[in-house]
């Protein structure tokens, strides 16, 4: 027979009495209901802001949240990580691989939360946006494209 472990109650639950399988059901009922509250809930919030102009999704790396004068929150550059953009940028164009650009930049990522240190993730992000990272942090326009090996 199988047998659950209840973490509220501290006894284990046997499928095979009537009671506990209606006690597991009853559960699951409430958590799919509840999930479906959450759902709605976050769906509903998203039009809302999405109404008022506003971003969602947590924001690209150097960017933070912002007012946008209609009441939502956009994406906004946080100039605080100009710099290491601009570097990421410019030892891409020396043709450094990922590896190094990281390795170059420790010593100013180590000043960063932990978060927003670099990583591969984060510069391959930072590339791929790249027109709307030079545009919003007004960096001086890369002369050539450089692939990362």
């Amino acid at each position: 027979s199988l047998k659950i472990f209840e973490l509220s109650s501290r006894r284990f639950i046997d499928m095979d009495n009537d009671s506990d399988r209606l006690l597991v059901w009853m559960t699951a009922a409430a958590m799919d209901i509840e999930r479906s509250k959450i759902s709605a809930r976050v769906q509903s919030n998203n039009r809302l802001r999405r109404s008022k102009g506003g971003d969602i999704g947590a924001p690209k790396y150097g960017y933070t949240w912002g007012p946008n004068g209609k009441g939502a929150a956009i994406h906004v550059p946080d100039m605080s990580f100009r710099y290491v953009i601009q570097a990421i940028f410019e030892l891409n164009e020396m043709g450094h691989t990922k590896n190094e650009i990281i390795e170059k930049l420790s010593d100013l990522s180590d000043t960063l939360p932990k978060r927003k240190r670099i990583t591969k993730h984060k510069i391959d992000s930072i590339r791929k946006h790249k027109r709307k990272y030079v545009k919003d942090f007004k960096l001086e326009r890369p002369k050539k494209k450089v692939r990362f090996r």
